[in-house]
């Protein structure tokens, strides 16, 4: 679950916890009524949308998530999450092209969380972008070399398999 807001109370923790359950459970209608049961002054809160985001992506509502985690760069602009899923959401609903510009000025801003980096070097990949995604790639793995693995069965990156697997072959030496 994402951290929550000091301001959140207890309530509204229990409500987002158990829709984050209900999300991990499958039960789509069950989390989507218990976010709607957030007293409206923490219906905008970050941590209450990074669960609506989930449950966006569960629920497999794309333009929804686009839409919500658009608003939360917005509101939140230096906060990982809502970068995540924009670029996710993107990459559905246009393009991995689209979803790589989304996420070109923010590539990098997160250092503890890689995972929206490796998008970007995916989405660059698929979008013909071959230089900045290999640039990208080993920036990660220089990193945290335990990406290298994700990476060499990733078909995003299949236009780069050879390439990745030479880092892949380093760290089977190691």
């Amino acid at each position: 679950m994402p951290p929550l807001q000091p301001d959140e109370s207890e309530v509204v923790r229990r409500q987002l916890t158990d829709a984050v359950g209900y999300c991990e459970l499958g039960m789509l209608k069950d989390a989507r009524a218990a976010l709607e049961s957030v007293p409206d002054a923490f219906r905008e809160s970050l941590g209450t949308q990074m669960v609506w985001c989930e449950l966006e992506r569960m629920g497999r509502n794309w333009l929804a998530l686009k839409e919500r985690s658009q608003a939360v760069t917005e509101k939140y602009p230096d906060e990982f999450g809502g970068w995540f899923w924009l670029g996710f959401a993107t990459r559905r609903t246009d393009s991995p092209e689209a979803a790589y510009n989304v996420l070109k000025n923010v590539v990098g801003r997160f250092p503890k969380n890689l995972c929206m980096d490796y998008n970007f070097a995916c989405y660059g990949c698929l979008a013909g972008k071959i230089e900045e995604a290999k640039q990208t790639l080993e920036n990660i793995f220089d990193q945290d070399a335990s990406w290298v693995k994700t990476a060499v069965s990733d078909t995003d990156l299949s236009a780069i398999s050879e390439w990745v697997a030479q880092f892949d072959a380093k760290e089977d030496a190691v």
